[in-house]
């Protein structure tokens, strides 16, 4: 019953009637924000380079880390285990516990910034987009990429739903990929445009 708003400062939670319950004073200029599943664990990312947890439940600060990897945008978690996933400008995949002092694991996985990504609900998959054209999809019991398609145009945009299709954005087309961790080009399962009105 609780949302996290990022402002032009610090980061906020309130409750479901918009009452402010906590000012997240540690949180400056964040960019992105993810509750935890499994914990009242909010983590957020931003200008400062630092990933970041939260108890909502009892206002605490938990932990933070410096990435080593500048400004970071591009923030999911897998559903399984809780461990944070960011995804940052040079390409780099790191993966985050609070308990942790640094990556639990950090991958190279585009030669340009990671524009998006998303951990499919068996934890055992993970799909990253970056600004080097390429949607990747990566088996994360190995860390290993197991395909690459490269769309007309960059992706923005990547999720992945319950029955394992792949949804992406690129530019004002979105397509829908199925079987694309078991086929190495995948199958279109949908296309769409969204065109300008008038």
């Amino acid at each position: 019953s609780l949302f996290a708003v990022a402002q032009n400062k610090y980061t906020y939670i309130y409750d479901n009637e918009g009452t402010e319950i906590h000012c997240m004073r540690k949180h400056e200029r964040p960019y992105r924000l993810d509750f935890l599943p499994y914990h009242f664990l909010l983590v957020t990312v931003g200008q400062s380079g630092w990933v970041k947890w939260h108890d909502v439940s009892t206002g605490d600060y938990v932990a933070g880390y410096a990435t080593g990897h500048g400004p970071t945008r591009v923030l999911t978690h897998n559903p399984t285990n809780a461990v944070t996933h960011l995804g940052h400008s040079n390409g780099v995949v790191t993966l985050w516990s609070p308990a942790a002092g640094k990556p639990l694991v950090s991958m190279f996985t585009h030669k340009g910034p990671v524009t998006d990504m998303a951990v499919d609900r068996s934890g055992r998959f993970m799909a990253t987009a970056g600004m080097d054209g390429f949607m990747k999809v990566w088996d994360l019991r190995k860390f290993g990429c197991i395909h690459a398609f490269k769309p007309d145009k960059n992706c923005t945009g990547l999720d992945i739903s319950d029955k394992g299709l792949i949804g992406m954005s690129c530019g004002r087309h979105v397509t829908v990929l199925k079987d694309a961790f078991s086929k190495p080009t995948g199958v279109t399962y949908l296309k769409h445009e969204v065109r300008p009105c008038g």
